[in-house]
């Protein structure tokens, strides 16, 4: 009986001194993905002696990305567009994937439209853990999406015994709520950062203005996002039309890249002068350029929690936000001002208004769950709980 012990003991040691590696699945590894951000960041911040991430994306991910990730241990798996016309060959990469990948014993999908497909492919080759992890607080940008998207959705609970969201509004939307409370049990995971990256730094605001040519004079209005309909950048460029018209100093600052740039352009130039509005695509120096900025804009239609709000707020600027954004995105107190959709863009535009920019904003990230490497730590110990949960104790489907 004692040698038995030892033997286990043995074994669990040697499991333990192995790092437990996690299958993500993201719909992409670009530097325009506010949800791959996200996971990288935690990738970043977590103990890699305990938690290996391994990548499960559905188009070729940036190269720069995919070098650094090979680099430091992950591993990268490019699986076929999800589309409904290719669905077929879609699980069947899905099967086979998963049949020659056994050791993954833990799958976190961040795309709960998907998720009937990947974990529900995955319970089938008997990964013990199946989580599913909402950013976002609507379905899609269209009916059809939103139509497809929510038939999609109530086949979650079929394939994911784990539930995780960014905000409690995000889950509310995918858990659903009774009596007032989110139906079913879930774990937070805060859309974290490394805070030390964002402490505005007056050298850097300098730099980056003489860098973009952007006179100190010039008071520059920053949008961070995807240039999509969630994003409403039509109505930003309406907003900043209409404080143009009294503010010729203003410039506006646009991150980001997508769909609609070309009509945006075309917006733009019908409504302020060509040099107005500064376009300057994806970028990977955000907390940079937030230093250059005098007050952040994000009318958003919906979120789950903006990640460039949390991020403005780090940088310790005023930030004016659609009141359709969960009032979890306000961390630092008195940075972050709502405003219904409802109200006119010259409504919006009266309420921008620069000030001195907050420091320390820090202790207020920290305080409230956002600090990346605490917030890391906690993840790694609630991937190695649930390995121990599920793998060897093997209890009920719930979570």
């Amino acid at each position: 009986m004692i040698p038995a012990l030892l033997g286990m003991e043995n074994a669990m040691g040697e499991m333990r001194a192995r790092p437990l590696r996690i299958l993500q699945v993201v719909d992409k590894l670009t530097p325009d993905s506010g949800v791959a951000t996200v996971v990288l960041r935690y990738h970043d911040a977590i103990d890699k002696k305990r938690i290996m991430f391994d990548f499960l994306v559905h188009e070729e991910p940036d190269i720069r990305l995919r070098r650094r990730l090979e680099k430091e241990g992950s591993k990268i798996f490019v699986a076929p567009p999800l589309r409904l016309a290719a669905l077929i060959p879609y699980l069947r990469f899905l099967r086979l994937f998963y049949k020659k990948h056994p050791e993954y014993a833990i799958v976190h999908g961040h795309l709960p439209n998907a998720a009937p497909f990947y974990l529900g492919m995955a319970r089938a080759a008997g990964v013990p853990v199946r989580i599913v992890h909402c950013h976002n607080t609507r379905s899609g940008d269209t009916a059809p999406k939103r139509i497809r998207n929510s038939l999609l959705f109530k086949l979650v609970p079929l394939c994911a015994n784990v539930r995780c969201a960014c905000s409690e509004a995000a889950a509310r939307f995918l858990f659903g709520t009774r009596g007032g409370r989110v139906k079913r049990s879930y774990h937070l995971i805060r859309n974290a950062l490394p805070l030390e990256q964002y402490r505005f730094r007056p050298e850097v605001r300098e730099r980056i203005r003489r860098e973009l040519n952007i006179g100190a004079d010039r008071l520059v209005i920053g949008h961070i996002g995807r240039m999509c309909p969630q994003k409403n950048q039509t109505f930003l460029l309406k907003i900043f039309a209409a404080f143009y018209a009294k503010h010729k100093n203003a410039v506006l600052m646009l991150i980001g890249d997508g769909e609609l740039r070309e009509s945006l352009r075309r917006q733009a130039r019908e409504l302020v002068p060509e040099g107005a509005v500064l376009w300057l695509g994806v970028r990977n120096d955000i907390p940079a350029l937030l230093q250059t900025m005098d007050v952040f804009v994000l009318p958003s239609l919906y979120e789950g929690l903006p990640l460039a709000a949390l991020e403005a707020q780090a940088a310790g600027l005023p930030c004016l936000l659609s009141a359709n954004i969960t009032e979890e995105a306000r961390i630092v107190p008195g940075l972050a001002q709502y405003i219904s959709l409802q109200k006119t863009p010259a409504e919006w535009a009266a309420l921008i208004q620069p000030r001195e920019r907050t420091a320390n904003t820090g202790r207020f990230f920290a305080a409230a769950g956002y600090d990346i490497f605490i917030e890391a730590a906690k993840l790694a110990t609630l991937y190695e709980k649930l390995h121990e949960e599920h793998c060897r104790q093997r209890p009920a489907e719930e979570s």
